[in-house]
């Protein structure tokens, strides 16, 4: 279970209540349209005034998305063997010139130093669609669609490399309310509940899901709405 109302000091006020339950019922009416399957069942996320809840400022996003993609970066280099050593010069160049040099989680600290094996690298890489989250919840990528394909690698560095520091960066964001990334955060729960349980039956994801991006979203959504504050371990439960 991801989060429920029995959970947070405000979990019992009625408006706490008929938030989730309105989101809840957004979510499925949607899902319906899609096409995709859901169960009445499955829990409800916390209300955005639950103090389970965390709502991240636009700094801690745009510092983890920095760390994250620029890390990714040197993790395609690797898997390529394109020119290493100067693409971990120069992605370290980045981070410090955005000062989150110090703030790569130890995942991304072993993608640096040369740590993790090719298979490992290649499954590293599929963070892009966590990162992918972070972008939209800044106002950096217009809208979250339906994940049935994997997001554009060149939109998402393109920020960063354009921008040359932080205060650069952050003056692009217009971060999105926090009602507005539980919402994603609850339909994109429901998603993955859909790719696992056709799974579980040997079947595909329905109408074109890939389950692959709607775990790593699931991922970003959850740091986003504070699940966990550790990147590289953020559950995706279903």
């Amino acid at each position: 279970m991801l989060f429920g109302l029995k959970k947070g000091a405000n979990a019992n006020e009625p408006s706490a209540i008929a938030e989730s339950k309105a989101r809840k019922a957004r979510s499925i009416a949607l899902l319906k349209e899609q096409q995709i399957p859901y169960i009445d069942h499955l829990p409800v996320l916390e209300a955005s005034t639950s103090d389970i809840i965390k709502v991240r400022t636009d700094w801690e996003i745009a510092q983890r998305a920095v760390c994250s993609i620029v890390t990714i970066q040197v993790a395609f280099d690797r898997i390529h063997e394109d020119d290493v050593e100067n693409s971990t010069v120069f992605f370290g160049r980045i981070l410090r010139a955005y000062e989150v040099k110090d703030d790569l989680t130890e995942l991304e600290g072993k993608v640096f130093a040369g740590l993790l094996e090719r298979e490992d690298l290649i499954r590293f890489t599929w963070q892009y669609e966590a990162a992918w989250t972070l972008l939209w919840a800044l106002g950096l990528v217009g809208e979250l669609d339906f994940p049935s394909h994997i997001c554009d690698y060149q939109q998402a560095i393109q920020p960063i490399a354009t921008c040359k520091t932080m205060g650069d960066l952050l003056a692009l964001t217009h971060l999105r309310p926090i009602e507005e990334i539980l919402d994603a955060a609850d339909l994109t729960y429901r998603y993955h509940w859909a790719c696992v349980d056709a799974r579980m039956h040997d079947q595909e994801p329905p109408m074109g899901l890939n389950e692959d991006v709607v775990v790593e979203r699931h991922k970003g959504l959850n740091w986003l709405i504070g699940y966990s504050d550790d990147w590289d371990n953020t559950p995706a439960d279903t």
